[in-house]
């Protein structure tokens, strides 16, 4: 059985990087204008997005960015565990960093109505954007896009176009709504900003390729944990970029730190945030309850290539933890109720003909196909 390391880089943002499928080659040579209509229709075409950029690296295009948005001076609100290069980038364009609480579902929680915005979501996961900032950037610098981008979602999206495992040349793609602040920000560029435009033309036949599927693969693991495991999940609802995998939340009745070691115990591949992307260091002492919430988040990693098997193992493993910690079910109340009203069929056996009280519905409990690891309702009459 493979280890939670080992399943850990398989993870979509990895699986991503650009490795030269010879399958997905094209003979001839293809424009950077072409290359630029390819991932502007990848993302909806003119009717979603005005305007698509490709740059480089993400640092150059987070720059390029602050350079268009003029914020010398100026205040970007950041999620208070907003990356180091992403902090950075900020204080190199002269403006100041504020950084901004998360609340319980990991949203950036804007106290008061801002001019500048920057999202930074953690592996992929959604968000519900703030309402309170006039301008939002949303940037999903360590995933890809999934395909056409709801409307009215952040002002620009940012994200990575893995075409290399060296970041200087992984590239980055900036969708702008607005064409005309896309022209400001290409009058910015130079030769040297300009990313591979044949592996760029590669990748994005690659993407349509693959996502697809897993998509499909991550609804089903969303699915299992929902039925096998029955606590919080981060619903995978509008999804702009492709998710690392499904974040599950930590029930408040146990320690998060305990359930988290649980579900390692048990070779399940699982991510804790704050391991993931803890808090600033600027912003760790005044971010108390933002560090309270991200502690009670788990990532379930799903790579490209993931068999059923780990599948199985994920949700397994974290069905174990909770029920270890008595927080199965959470969700499902009289599932939980059926599941523990088991053991009195098992002690006093089915054969009996009188009911045992007390009773969690009428004429009915749960029984659970263990060996897989997900929950198969079925009906048993005991009269």
């Amino acid at each position: 059985m493979r280890g939670a390391d080992d399943l850990l880089e398989a993870a979509p943002a990895r699986d991503l990087i650009f490795c030269g499928d010879v399958v997905f080659r094209q003979p001839g040579l293809v424009t950077p204008t072409q290359v630029t209509a390819a991932w502007h229709n990848f993302v909806g075409g003119p009717a979603q997005v005005g305007a698509v950029v490709l740059v480089r690296n993400v640092a150059r295009a987070r720059r390029l960015l602050l350079q268009t948005l003029n914020v010398a001076g100026r205040a970007v609100y950041l999620p208070a565990n907003a990356t180091h290069s992403l902090v950075e980038e900020v204080k190199r364009t002269k403006a100041h960093p504020v950084f901004a609480p998360l609340d319980a579902q990991l949203n950036l929680a804007l106290p008061t109505p801002v001019q500048i915005a920057w999202a930074e979501p953690v592996a992929g996961l959604p968000i519900d954007p703030p309402g309170q900032a006039s301008f939002l950037v949303i940037d999903h610098a360590d995933t890809v896009p999934i395909g056409p981008l709801s409307r009215g979602v952040g002002d620009v999206l940012l994200f990575g176009l893995q075409l290399s495992a060296n970041t200087a040349e992984a590239g980055a793609l900036l969708c702008f709504r607005d064409a005309t602040l896309a022209a400001q920000a290409s009058r910015w560029l130079s030769g040297a900003d300009e990313p591979d435009w044949a592996r760029a033309t590669w990748q994005v036949q690659r993407l349509a390729y693959h996502l697809p599927p897993q998509q499909q693969r991550l609804a089903q693991l969303q699915q299992a944990l929902t039925e096998a495991v029955g606590i919080p999940l981060r619903a995978l609802t509008n999804p702009c970029a492709l998710a690392h995998g499904i974040a599950v939340q930590v029930p408040q009745e146990c320690t998060a730190a305990t359930f988290y070691h649980y579900a390692q115990g048990e070779n399940t591949p699982v991510a804790w945030l704050p391991f993931v992307r803890p808090l600033h260091p600027a912003a760790a002492a005044a971010n108390l309850m933002t560090a309270a919430h991200l502690e009670r988040w788990l990532l379930a990693p799903l790579g490209l290539h993931a068999t059923s098997d780990v599948i199985d193992q994920t949700v397994l493993g974290i069905a174990k933890a909770a029920e270890y910690l008595g927080v199965r079910w959470r969700t499902n109340p009289q599932r939980a109720a059926a599941y523990a009203y088991l053991p009195n069929l098992w002690s006093f056996g089915l054969h009996r003909r009188q009911p045992i009280a007390p009773r969690p519905c009428a004429d009915c409990t749960a029984e659970f196909d263990c060996h897989r690891g997900l929950l198969a309702a079925t009906q048993w009459a005991v009269c």
